[in-house]
């Protein structure tokens, strides 16, 4: 039993506290009750429109046979020729009959359904109020028990507690926005890797467009053609070859310029990803982060760095000014460049994921380490309570 003191407040308000709870247990499950009275409610209305909308086609129904019945009651013109027109009214009447007949029936189905949701609505009414005041009086009683237990000066053991909950949460804190930090120099690392992955692409796709232009059209000399024409058709055939070879040059342009773009991209995200991952995850995870930034990637031939790029690390070459990029053997070695850079990137970026893991499930470890904190919390500060009202049940009533 934890130690309390007791004064003739501390005991009114335990008083209080018990009668709430008395009347909340005569309160027989208020929200489950709204529940099944919502449930009923909708099975009515939907009863109610079938039967209205039923109940309307036959009205319907019935006013169209008072008419047929009438007209062949009481014929004019062409309804005097109807054979056997008396066993016809007789049926007719007949099915008008039990048109009426059903009108009637449902007609009384649908105010019972009224009548039924009437009652219902009132319920639900009557169910909601007393919710709210279930509401009402669990929050007074919650008030009163912090009242009762911050009224008492703290225990030893919820000091402690108190003073490690706020330390796990300021480790906590701290360790989130280390995840977060990290997180993005993951992302980065992330991008890098697919931009390189699409300058190998574009530059093994050069490669290909490069051997078209190496090889060339075929020309057709005069005598494939004949004597005659020989020499006009050649000299349209050397202008389309002229021509396809301008286009495929174009385009081969065109795709080192967009190969070139996404290298350096890649190059500058990963630059960045290197750069902001954050001292605070090399120094709490040294064994993990041994291998990071000790990587110099190979420069692509060809492309222009941006001047933050020129005299970066990253590379293990110095700059080479290079133009006219358009021979097979640089754009070969645009290829391999770029299959290395994406080899490298992938095992920083497998370091860094790594790490991620690990601030992540010291993240986790953390958040239930302060659950059981906060329960235990919740637990001293019911023994508090429970100790009090022990004293106050002991106390004679006024």
């Amino acid at each position: 039993m934890v130690a309390v003191n007791m004064d003739d407040g501390t005991a009114t308000l335990i008083r209080v506290y018990d009668c709430i709870h008395q009347q909340l247990a005569l309160l027989q499950n208020p929200e489950n009750q709204m529940k099944a009275i919502d449930c009923k409610l909708k099975s009515i209305l939907y009863e109610e429109f079938r039967r209205s909308t039923l109940l309307k086609q036959t009205e319907e129904a019935n006013a169209y046979m008072q008419k047929r019945v009438h007209r062949n009651e009481y014929p004019r013109f062409l309804h005097y020729f109807v054979c056997n027109r008396e066993a016809k009214v007789q049926r007719l009447k007949e099915e008008l009959q039990n048109l009426q007949t059903i009108v009637q029936d449902l007609s009384k189905k649908v105010s019972d359904d009224s009548s039924q949701l009437t009652a219902l609505r009132r319920q639900k009414r009557n169910a909601h109020t007393t919710v709210i005041r279930k509401q009402q009086m669990e929050g007074l009683s919650h008030q009163l028990f912090i009242q009762v237990v911050d009224g008492q000066p703290p225990t030893d053991n919820l000091k402690n507690l108190r003073a490690e909950g706020q330390q796990q949460r300021s480790l906590l804190a701290s360790e989130q926005v280390l995840l977060d930090a990290v997180g993005k120099s993951v992302q980065q690392v992330q991008q890098g890797l697919l931009l390189f992955q699409q300058a190998e692409g574009h530059y093994r796709h050069a490669r290909s467009i490069n051997e078209r232009v190496k090889c060339g059209s075929p020309q057709m000399c005069d005598e494939d053609v004949g004597y005659d024409f020989g020499a006009e058709d050649s000299g349209r055939n050397r202008q389309k070859s002229e021509r396809q070879d301008s286009d495929l040059q174009n385009v081969l342009d065109r795709t080192i310029d967009q190969a070139h773009g996404l290298a350096m991209k890649a190059y500058q995200l990963m630059s960045t990803g290197l750069a902001s991952f954050p001292a605070e995850a090399k120094a709490q995870y040294p064994q993990l982060c041994a291998s990071m930034r000790q990587v110099a990637f190979p420069r692509v031939q060809g492309a222009s760095p941006t001047g933050a790029l020129e005299d970066n690390a990253i590379f293990d070459t110095p700059r080479v000014a290079m133009t006219g990029m358009t021979s097979g053997c640089q754009i070969q070695d645009n290829v391999k460049v770029m299959g290395q850079c994406a080899s490298m990137t992938s095992q920083q970026l497998s370091l860094m994921e790594s790490t991620q893991n690990a601030v992540t499930m010291n993240v986790q470890q953390l958040q239930a380490s302060l659950r059981t904190l906060e329960r235990n919390i919740v637990a001293e500060r019911n023994n508090i309570f429970n100790g009090l009202h022990a004293k106050a049940m002991a106390l004679p009533v006024a």
